[in-house]
Formats: structure tokens, C-alpha cells, sequence
């Protein structure tokens, strides 16, 4: 029997796609009222965004959601939560091998690339381990109560 349980790396995922994405947005809706409240030009504000410093600040929020996602998948699989964590890294790894399969590869320097296959599977794990630390990820209602 799997201690993986497939609903439980599929929210994972779902929630690391989601708080990346809106991470992402939140991100460069400040850099755009920022830009804007000093007065820089929109053709400015769009030379900041897609420089190095956002790369960095995206990498940042794209593996901070990876974190959380794998928090999530092992909360939801209290028996094995390092396992639901391994399996949103490995599933967040097939679907960017899978993104740079269907010709998006270029898009970003090939740093971004690296960083990211090597930082996912680490990321995830780090969220499940918070919870397999947790005190409360590990107690049942009878022994919290006790304690």
C-alpha cells in the first residue's frame, strides 16, 4: 500500500500553482504602483519587471507556493506527510520538464531553469517537514487532550 495519497499531492500542487500565480500578480501590482508613484515612465516600469531583481523576487514567491503546497499535501496525509511533500516536488518537477518540452525553454536564462529543478523538490519536502515537526500534526484529539 502507497503512503502517497494522490488528492492529497494533487491539492499540493494546485495550491502551489495558485499562491505562486496570485504571489506573482500581487508582485507586480505593487511594482506598478511603485514605478508609478515615482513617476517612471510605463515603458520603465516594464524594464524593471522583467529584469534580474524580478527574477529573483518570482523565483522567490514560485518557491515559497512550492513550500506551501507541499505544507498542504502533508497535512492532508497526516501517516506519511515527507511523502505527500516528496510527491507535489516530484509532480511540480514533471510539469516544468513538461513546460520546457513544449518549447518554452529560452524564456528565462538558463540560471532560472537550474535553480528551479534543483530548489522544488527541496522546497516541498521543507513544507511537509513542518508539519511532521508540528506537535499537532502528530497527536490525536485523545493525547492533545492530555497533554
Amino acid at each position: 500500500m502507497s503512503s502517497v495519497r494522490a488528492s492529497a499531492v494533487f491539492v499540493g500542487v494546485v495550491v502551489d500553482f495558485v499562491s505562486s500565480i496570485a504571489g506573482g500578480m500581487l508582485w507586480g501590482i505593487v511594482q506598478g504602483i511603485r514605478g508609478a508613484r515615482q513617476g517612471l515612465a510605463p515603458e520603465a516600469i516594464t524594464a524593471t519587471m522583467q529584469g534580474d531583481g524580478a527574477l529573483f523576487a518570482t523565483f522567490g514567491i514560485g518557491i515559497a507556493g512550492t513550500l506551501l503546497g507541499g505544507h498542504v499535501a502533508a497535512r492532508m496525509g497526516r501517516n506519511a506527510p515527507l511523502a505527500q511533500g516528496a510527491g507535489v516536488g516530484v509532480a511540480q518537477l514533471l510539469i516544468g520538464a513538461l513546460f520546457l518540452g513544449m518549447g518554452h525553454a529560452g524564456a528565462y536564462p538558463t540560471w532560472y531553469y537550474v535553480a528551479g529543478f534543483l530548489a522544488v523538490v527541496p522546497a516541498a519536502l521543507l513544507g511537509a517537514a513542518m508539519v511532521e515537526r508540528s506537535p499537532a500534526a502528530t497527536s490525536t484529539p485523545a493525547t492533545a487532550a492530555t497533554a
